[in-house]
Order: structure tokens, then sequence, then C-alpha cells
């Protein structure tokens, strides 16, 4: 009698990391020139497409600004936050997964209040 092996290769799929929309939120102080200029240095928009998304979030409330991996994502976030509170505007930032399965609230730079917070998205 013969003895049959089979073997079994196992195949693992990694996934792409998720992405993570990063939002703006419109307030009555943060100047329109100042989220412009931001845009620019740290989401690496041009003038045009900066531009565009300022008045998207103007008069939509709040904005997607870029879709990023969540420490990307994080990462901008922050920049984001230590530039607008080094010139005192209270832009608010938030990132959410874009399949808007989780909501991350951005953390404030460690030189300010620390508050992180996730929110199921609820339909």
């Amino acid at each position: 009698m013969t003895d049959i092996q089979t073997l079994t290769k196992e195949k693992i799929k990694l996934d792409e990391p998720g992405l993570y929309d990063v939002i703006f939120l419109n307030d009555s102080i943060t100047t329109m020139e100042f989220v412009v200029k931001v845009l620019k240095q740290i989401y690496g928009k041009t003038p045009e497409q900066a531009q565009n998304i300022t008045v998207r979030i103007h008069e939509d409330g709040q904005g997607i600004v870029g879709s990023y991996t969540h420490e990307v994502a994080e990462q901008k976030g922050i920049e984001t936050t230590l530039a607008a509170r080094q010139e005192n505007f209270p832009l608010q930032v938030k990132s959410r997964s874009s399949d808007g399965s989780q909501t991350l609230c951005q953390r404030e730079p460690a030189s300010h209040r620390v508050r992180a917070t996730i929110y199921p998205r609820g339909n």
C-alpha cells in the first residue's frame, strides 16, 4: 500500500490599510485665508484646490480635506490643530474612516487639553 500525503499551502491575503477622511469644521473665527494656507502647507493642495475646499467648508459647515491612512490622518490633524492654536484660531479637525464606520475626534496637541473619543456612526 502506498502512502499519499497531501500538502496544503495557506495564502494570507493582506488588506490594504483603511483610509480616514480628515474633516474641517467651519467656525465664525478661523479665517478662510488661514484654512487655505493650511491646506496648501500641510495637505499639499494647489491654491485652486485649497480655495475650492475652503469655500465648501464655509458653505456646508464642514468638508473633507483629504483621505489618508489612520496614522497620516491623525498626524495631519494634529499639525493642523497646532497651527490653528498658535494663531489663536479654534479650528476643529476630526477624522473618520472613509467607510463611515467610526469617527475619531481629533486630539488636542500635548500642550493643550487632551481628549480623544471614538463614536460609532449611527444611521
